[in-house]
């Protein structure tokens, strides 16, 4: 432990110090503002760990430390002086290993700082997070600015970013250091009320404008936003921005559910995605209760039922002029099919066969993929038309609508289909 000094009188001692201060004096000295050079002398001095056993040494006993002269001393001097410390302070009673009750900042109380998004802060700071796998402010500050210097691939610019964007955001690194069994992801992970709130501030910050500690306050008074799942599965082609810039967006992401997990940074990439057009797809999300960036937990474009859902409803909207909600809230829900694998539902088109067979198909009254199981085996050569590549294709489609799916024909219910808007089919 290093000697105790003389201090400067009675204001030396900690008696005077605020809150924030005494919480620093449990910290690790890596969260002062000092350089790794001097950092390393200072850790080369035993019993010199925390920030409060760092202010009770004096000058003499630091000038004692192998390598660490004037230049390194002096810094130390400008850094403690930034926060309101000096060398040689008396702090009777200090314990190293134990933070006063009063003084331990729970993580609850900082909420609005520690649940932030990466992604609600800066794209930077986001890209940087990732690295280290973090996505909440919080996990930033539980690490000191020398925990970030040792981190592999992670280099001097990565820390000067990451310390400049905290700070402008009034966020300081390591004054969680000392809460070190807090997990954050798990704290949200187990808890569907803060998950809520963190969705809805997200979506206020976002779509609303706001500050994000109004958009914080709201979330807890507003509860859950309301979000349309089916607008996660509606093709990008359907935005309203220049078609040009949709169809090369289609091309690249196809529905509107993996577009919003992209950031803005990164959509900016996409050539004519700039300006005015990108104005008008932050609107078109934003008209959707969705936001850039946002995590989409249940997205699974690839879901039988799901697919032919989001079929039928760009035909819906096509054929009646309705909205993709409308459309999407039109087919009947999964658990309302007695259809075994909706698939099945899909028109003959949607399968692998020619088009003439399927022209074929249909005006023989097989609209349905799922009706194939009901062509007899007498009956194939005549549909195929007599021909033998007819037949090989057709009963190509027989096999592929029979096994991929695993059907068994009592299975198949055409009427779980609505009547199509119009009346047409």
């Amino acid at each position: 432990m290093p000697k105790h000094g003389n201090g400067r009188g009675a204001d030396a001692s900690w008696e005077g110090l605020d809150p924030d201060q005494l919480r620093l004096l449990y910290l690790p000295v890596g969260v002062l503002d000092l350089s790794v050079a001097a950092q390393n002398r200072v850790a080369r001095r035993p019993g010199v760990g925390l920030v409060g056993e760092l202010v009770q040494a004096t000058e003499r006993d630091l000038l004692k430390i192998r390598a660490l002269g004037p230049v390194c001393l002096q810094e130390i001097k400008d850094a403690l002086e930034s926060k309101g410390l000096h060398l040689g302070m008396s702090l009777p009673g200090f314990e190293p290993c134990r933070l006063p009750e009063h003084l331990v900042t729970k993580a609850e109380d900082l909420a609005p700082v520690v649940f932030r998004p990466l992604s609600r802060v800066e794209e930077r700071l986001d890209t940087i997070g990732r690295r280290m796998g973090f996505r909440y402010v919080g996990e930033f500050m539980q690490r000191s600015l020398l925990d970030l210097k040792k981190t592999r691939r992670f280099g001097p610019s990565h820390v000067d970013d990451t310390e400049t964007i905290l700070r402008k955001h009034g966020v300081q690194l390591g004054v969680l250091r000392y809460l070190p069994g807090l997990n954050i992801k798990e704290m949200v992970k187990n808890d569907a009320a803060l998950q809520e709130r963190i969705l809805c501030a997200e979506r206020l910050h976002w779509i609303g404008g706001v500050s994000w500690e109004e958009a914080w306050r709201r979330g807890g008074e507003e509860g859950r936003p309301e979000v349309f799942d089916g607008a996660f599965y509606q093709p990008v082609e359907m935005l309203e921005i220049p078609q040009r810039v949709a169809r090369r967006l289609g091309r690249r992401l196809h529905l509107v559910g993996n577009l919003v997990q992209r950031s803005e940074r990164k959509l900016s990439a996409f050539p004519g995605l700039d300006g005015e057009v990108m104005r008008q797809l932050r609107k078109a999300i934003a008209d959707r209760g969705l936001w850039l960036g946002m995590e989409v937990s249940d997205f699974d474009p690839y879901r039988p039922y799901l697919s032919v859902r989001r079929f039928y409803a760009e035909q819906y909207c096509e054929a009646a002029g309705w909205t993709w909600r409308q459309a999407w809230e039109y087919f009947p829900e999964e658990d309302q099919l007695r259809t075994s694998d909706p698939s099945l539902l899909l028109p003959v088109e949607t399968s692998e066969m020619p088009k003439y067979l399927c022209r074929r198909l249909r005006k023989a009254g097989f609209d349905l993929i799922g009706e194939l199981a009901l062509v007899k085996d007498e009956e194939v050569e005549k549909l195929a038309g007599g021909t033998q590549d007819g037949v090989e294709e057709l009963r190509r489609a027989l096999l592929f609508s029979l096994a991929r799916f695993g059907y068994r024909p009592e299975d198949f219910h055409p009427d779980d289909l609505p009547p199509f808007p119009g009346g047409e089919s």
